[in-house]
Formats: C-alpha cells, structure tokens, sequence
C-alpha cells in the first residue's frame, strides 16, 4: 500500500513538474506574439506619421506658392488713393513717348520734396470728406394725404 502510495505521490510530482517546464514556455510564447504586434503597431505608426509630414510638407509649399503669387499680384496694382491723387494733379498713367525725356527740372532733393509735400497735401484732400450717420429729407404725408403726426409714446411728455 505504502509503494503505491509513493507511485502516486511520484507520478503526481512528475505531473506538476512538467507542468512547471510548459508554463514559461507558454508565457514566452505569449510574450513574443505581443512583441510582435507591438511591432506592427510601431511600423504602421511610423508609416502613418511619416504620410502625415509629407502631407503637410506639400500643404506648406502650396501655401508658400499662393503667397508669392499674391505677393507678385500685389506688385501690380494701383491703390486707389494714388490714382485719385495723380488725377487730381492732372497726371496720366500713361506711359509713351510724348512722357519720355520731358523733365520740368533737373531732379534735385529739394523737387523731389516738394512733389512729395503736393502728394501728401492731395491725399489729405482726397482724404477730408467724411460722413457718419443718417440723413433723411423730404415730407411725410398720413393714410389720407394729410399730414403727418409724429410718433409719441403712451403716457409720453414729449415725442
């Protein structure tokens, strides 16, 4: 009874020890599967990170090339207040041979200050009307063409 007893026992402590040995090779088997996914998930990260940054790479250059072209616009025009000025001085902004070579004077500091001075008062004209606020003429007639009565409110001393 005794040696079965032990054959139990010893059969019992081969189980649990071959049992132990699978364990870590079940956990390293785990533990490598997660290493893996951890890497596919690095690798699909980095992909996307790295189409975001181009992406926004080529966002920038578009911008960069609309801002030039606007800048490159913006060197064409005219403002508005420049071409009141020059016609309130009798100027053209025509450009042809008649204008060419035809100085009044010599260009010294002291002409080019005084065109300047002529400009800045013409602007300040072109500049001087203002209106804020309302205007309203005329008369006022009621339903039956007779005149008009002003509102008051009830109770009102005055309208």
């Amino acid at each position: 009874m005794m040696a079965r007893y032990l054959k139990r026992l010893a059969w019992i402590a081969a189980v649990i020890f071959s049992a132990a040995l699978c364990a870590p090779a079940q956990q390293t088997d785990d533990l490598q599967q997660q290493l893996e996914q951890l890497k596919q998930q690095y690798a699909a990260t980095t992909r996307d990170l790295t189409e975001r940054i181009a992406a926004l790479e080529q966002q920038i250059e578009k911008q960069k090339q609309e801002q030039e072209a606007a800048e490159e616009a913006k060197k064409g025009t005219v403002s508005v207040l420049k071409l009141a000025a020059e016609a309130a001085a009798g100027q053209s902004n025509q450009v042809g041979s008649k204008f060419q070579g035809q100085l009044p004077q010599a260009p010294t500091y002291d002409f080019l200050r005084e065109t300047d001075t002529k400009i800045t008062k013409l602007e300040q004209q072109v500049g001087a009307f203002e209106f804020h606020g309302y205007f309203r003429s005329g008369y006022g007639l009621n339903g039956q063409g007779g005149q008009q009565v002003a509102f008051q409110a009830p109770n009102a001393g005055a309208k």
